[in-house]
């Protein structure tokens, strides 16, 4: 949330006092201000982004900094949420790709497309979340990197969940796991 106020809401809004925030005009300038810049940002970002502002800006109201918030104006219209439609890659695309990565890290590849997985979920893979007798991987955490620093979290939008699992897949991976057993990984 913050790296979302330092990039997207202090650039426009600055030092401005909370009380200067109350302009329904000020409000439209910033949201023309999202839609114009050079990396357009997609209708559910934009979304967030006023979600997030109206919720600060109802806390404001509470603790009396504000008098009332913009965002609940009538003469606003907040960001649709958009829908983009997953292009699947074509499968000597993916082939490609694997052939270029060095063996240690191929089995991204994989684990991305078998089971569907973010690229932090990827990166965050474990065989001991394979239940071998249920055939299902449960993705349980992503990687990330904040300030730097590689962490595990939750997967997106805390979503704990299992993927059915292929033979193939599994083979591939255990085999890959004789090559270069698993080494233990704490991240805070």
């Amino acid at each position: 949330m913050i790296s979302q106020l330092e990039s997207q809401v202090f650039p426009f809004y600055g030092e401005r006092s909370l009380a200067t925030c109350e302009s329904t005009d000020l409000l439209r300038k910033w949201l023309s201000w999202l839609n114009e810049r050079p990396k357009p940002l997609a209708g559910s970002y934009r979304k967030q982004l006023f979600d997030m502002v109206s919720s600060i800006w109802d806390a404001a109201v509470v603790d009396e900094e504000m008098t009332k918030n913009p965002c609940k104006s009538a003469s606003i219209t907040a960001p649709k949420a958009t829908t983009q439609e997953v292009q699947v890659w074509p499968e000597r695309r993916m082939w490609a790709i694997e052939a270029s990565i060095t063996p240690r890290f191929k089995p991204v590849v994989p684990i991305g497309a078998g089971l569907g997985l973010r690229q932090g979920e990827t990166l965050a893979f474990s065989l001991d979340n394979v239940d071998r007798e249920r055939m299902v991987y449960r993705c349980t955490r992503q990687q990330i990197v904040a300030k730097g620093v590689r962490k595990f979290k939750l997967p997106k939008g805390r979503k704990v969940r299992e993927i059915p699992l292929g033979y193939g897949l599994l083979e591939e991976l255990d085999a890959y796991a004789e090559e270069y057993p698993p080494v233990a990984v704490t991240l805070p």
